[in-house]
């Protein structure tokens, strides 16, 4: 008997990614995850392990998605991200690497943060 591989759209564009683990069902998508922009004033950034023993850090990220040394404290310390001027939280993914999931905590906000309706 074989199991059925795990599969999720990502919530931006729809491609069906093979996610290996259940645990990050409805992740964001590798290409979505690289126009992921900084609330506020647009500039690209990318989320990045710190160490081996955990920990997040978000860096602002030149036009081909490499890393300008600069630290974005904003996206470092709320998580949050937005694509396609959807909000998403960025985080650090169990096991290493980074994970970009629909923020359900700004569900009904509009994205400059006023309340929805």
């Amino acid at each position: 008997m074989s199991e059925e591989p795990l599969v999720s759209p990502c919530p931006v564009c729809g491609a069906v990614q093979d996610l290996g683990s259940p645990r990050y069902r409805g992740r964001v998508c590798g290409d979505c995850e690289s126009r992921a922009v900084e609330p506020g004033t647009g500039r690209r950034v990318a989320g990045f392990n710190t160490g081996f023993g955990g920990g997040f850090v978000a860096h602002y990220v030149d036009d081909v998605g490499r890393s300008t040394g600069e630290i974005c404290a904003e996206v470092t310390d709320g998580h949050r991200v937005l694509i396609d001027g959807r909000p998403f939280r960025i985080d650090e993914a169990r096991f290493g690497g980074v994970v970009v999931m629909p923020d359900a905590s700004t569900a009904g906000e509009d994205p400059d943060g006023a309340a929805g309706a």
